[in-house]
């Protein structure tokens, strides 16, 4: 899926979920995470971070994601992505 309109999102079967809005975000399967535009990996200024052994992320940053080892992403923020493990897909909000 392909979503363009101030943010994009890429996803695949392995919960591969690339955004750009204004921050860029990557997130593979391995739960890796790599932030570039006003705030880093380690999730510093006004963005916090908190890590899991479940592969729980809680990411507030004008978007919020919210991650469960089942591969599952709540995002606010214009958009809003729910994605469970059998990649169920529902996005709501500004994204046109």
């Amino acid at each position: 899926m392909n979503m363009t309109g101030g943010s994009q999102m890429n996803m695949s079967e392995g919960s591969q979920m690339n955004m750009f809005r204004g921050n860029q975000m990557k997130m593979s399967r391995g739960i890796q995470m790599n932030m570039t535009g006003g705030s880093q990996m380690n999730m510093t200024e006004e963005s916090q971070m908190n890590r899991f052994r479940g592969s729980q992320m809680n990411m507030s940053e004008g978007s919020q994601m919210n991650m469960s080892g089942g591969s599952q992403m709540n995002m606010t923020g214009g958009s809003q992505m729910n994605m469970s493990r059998g990649s169920q897909m529902n996005m709501t909000g500004e994204v046109k």
